[in-house]
C-alpha cells in the first residue's frame, strides 16, 4: 500500500524545450515554487531538479532539500503528478495548470 505525499503539488505543463513541466509543492509550513521536470539524457526515464537561478554561466540552488528522504518525497510527489497531469491531456481535458 502507497503512503499518501504529505505535499499537494501544483504542476503546470511546458510542451516546449527541455522542460516538461514546472512545479510547486505545498507542505503544513511551507511552499515552494520552482522545481522542474525534465527527461533524463540517457532517455531512462525523469528527473526533477530543485529552485536554482542563473547568474553567469552556472546555476546556482535557491533551496537545498537536504534529507535524501525528502528530497526523494518530493520528487516522487511532484513525478505523480506530473503523470496524472499528463493522463488529464490525453483524456481530452487540457488542465494546462493542474493541482494534485
Amino acid at each position: 500500500m502507497t503512503t499518501p505525499s504529505p505535499y499537494k503539488v501544483s504542476i503546470s505543463l511546458s510542451g516546449n524545450g527541455s522542460v516538461l513541466a514546472h512545479a510547486s509543492i505545498e507542505g503544513k509550513t511551507m511552499r515552494i515554487h520552482g522545481f522542474k521536470v525534465f527527461k533524463k539524457k540517457d532517455g531512462s526515464g525523469l528527473f526533477v531538479s530543485e529552485p536554482s537561478q542563473k547568474s553567469g554561466e552556472k546555476w546556482y540552488p535557491i533551496v537545498e532539500i537536504l534529507s535524501k528522504e525528502h528530497r526523494q518525497a518530493i520528487s516522487n510527489a511532484i513525478l505523480t503528478a506530473y503523470d496524472e497531469a499528463i493522463k488529464t491531456t490525453e483524456g481530452g481535458r487540457d488542465d494546462e495548470d493542474a493541482v494534485f
